[in-house]
C-alpha cells in the first residue's frame, strides 16, 4: 500500500551488526539506503520468521512444506530468505548475506498481494501468520512473534508489491479471437437499448418480438461451427515501475478506473453468449467457461490494485 503520510511498520528497518565495525567493507546494498525516501527506509524489514512454501504456482503444491525457521529480508521489493546458521547467530551481518551457501531464494514482490491469515492464524499453535501470494499461483506462508510484527510485515510487503509494479496498459487490447462473447459492440449496443426501454416503461411490440427471435435463431445457426478458444489471463508486466511515489499512486487510480469500467463492459456481454449459441452445446459452456474466467480475473486484479492504492 502506498502511504505518503503515516509510518506503516514503525522499526521497520531492524539493524544487523555494522559491518564497518567488524573489519570488512559494507556491502554495496547498504549504502542505497540512503539514496530512498522516508517512507521506503520505514519499509525495509529483516529478522527471524518462520516459513512454509505452499504452493510452486497454481495447482501445484511444494516439494518440501514442512515450516522453517529462516532469516528474511524484504528490501526494494525483493524478499529474500536464508539459512539459520547456528555459527553466526539469529541475525546475520552483511557478510554471511552474500554467502550463497545460506540462501534459500528470493521472491519478487511485483504483483504479489499479502494478508494476515484471520485468528487463530495457521493454528491455534501457529498464531501471526501471514499469507504472499505469487501472480504465479505460488504461496509462501511466513510465521512471524508477535501481532504487531504481522501487521509491521504485511504493510511492507504490501507496500513495496505497491510501488514496484507496473500497472499493464490494458487487460487485452483490441482482439479478434473468439471466446464465446460478442466482441463487436453490437450486444452491447442494443443491451443499452434494451435497458434505456425499460427505464421508460416501453416493451417490444409482438412484430419487434418476433423479428428479434428470429435475430437469435439466425445467429445461433450462424455459429454452429465456430470455434472457442481457452481465454487465459494475460501476463503482468514484471519490470520495475521506474515513476515516483505521486505518480505510481496515479497510475494505480487510472488502472482501477479503468479495470472498473471493464467489468461493467465484461458483466454485459454476458447474455450476448446465450444468443450466440445453443443451450448445452459445446460452445455455449466453453463460452460461459471463459467469461466466468475474466469476470475472476478482473474482480481479483480491482481487488489487488485497490489494496496497492489504499
Amino acid at each position: 500500500m502506498l502511504n505518503f503520510g503515516g509510518a506503516a511498520g514503525q522499526g521497520g528497518v531492524r539493524a544487523s551488526p555494522s559491518s564497518a565495525s567488524m573489519g570488512y567493507n559494507m556491502p554495496q546494498s547498504a549504502y542505497s539506503v540512503l539514496m530512498r525516501s522516508p517512507i521506503e527506509n520505514q519499509h525495509i524489514r529483516s529478522g527471524v520468521l518462520v516459513r512454509k512454501h505452499l504452493f510452486e504456482r497454481a495447482g501445484k503444491k511444494a516439494s518440501s512444506r514442512a515450516w522453517r525457521t529462516c532469516y528474511v529480508s524484504v528490501d526494494r521489493g525483493t524478499v529474500a530468505m536464508y539459512k539459520m546458521d547456528g555459527r553466526h547467530g539469529a541475525h546475520p551481518d552483511g557478510r554471511e548475506l552474500t554467502d550463497t551457501s545460506l540462501q534459500l531464494g528470493s521472491v519478487s514482490l511485483r504483483h504479489t498481494m499479502t494478508h494476515m491469515l484471520p485468528s487463530p492464524g495457521y493454528s491455534r499453535s501457529r498464531p501471526h501468520v501471514f499469507a504472499l501470494q505469487l501472480p504465479s499461483g505460488g504461496v509462501y506462508l511466513f510465521q512471524t512473534a508477535s501481532e504487531v510484527e504481522l501487521r509491521d510485515w504485511v504493510a511492507a510487503c504490501n507496500y513495496w508489491a505497491a510501488r514496484e509494479s507496473k500497472a499493464p496498459y490494458m487487460i487485452g487490447g483490441v482482439y479478434n479471437m473468439e471466446y464465446g462473447w460478442d466482441n463487436t459492440g453490437d450486444f452491447a449496443l442494443r443491451f443499452d437499448e434494451r435497458e434505456a426501454r425499460e427505464d421508460r416503461g416501453e416493451e417490444m411490440s409482438p412484430a419487434e418480438q418476433v423479428a428479434e427471435d428470429r435475430r437469435i435463431v439466425e445467429e445461433r445457426d450462424a455459429s454452429k461451427g465456430a470455434s472457442i478458444l481457452e481465454w487465459t489471463p494475460p501476463n503482468n508486466p514484471m519490470q520495475r515501475s521506474d515513476l515516483d511515489e505521486a505518480a505510481q499512486l496515479k497510475s494505480l487510480l487510472h488502472h482501477i478506473t479503468y479495470l472498473e469500467e471493464e467489468l461493467v463492459s465484461h458483466k454485459k456481454v454476458q447474455g450476448s453468449i446465450e444468443e450466440r449459441f445453443y443451450p448445452r452445446t459445446q460452445q455455449f459452456q466453453r463460452g460461459f467457461s471463459n467469461w466466468e474466467r475474466k469476470a475472476q480475473y478482473i474482480l481479483q486484479e480491482l481487488i489487488k490494485y485497490q489494496s496497492y492504492a489504499d
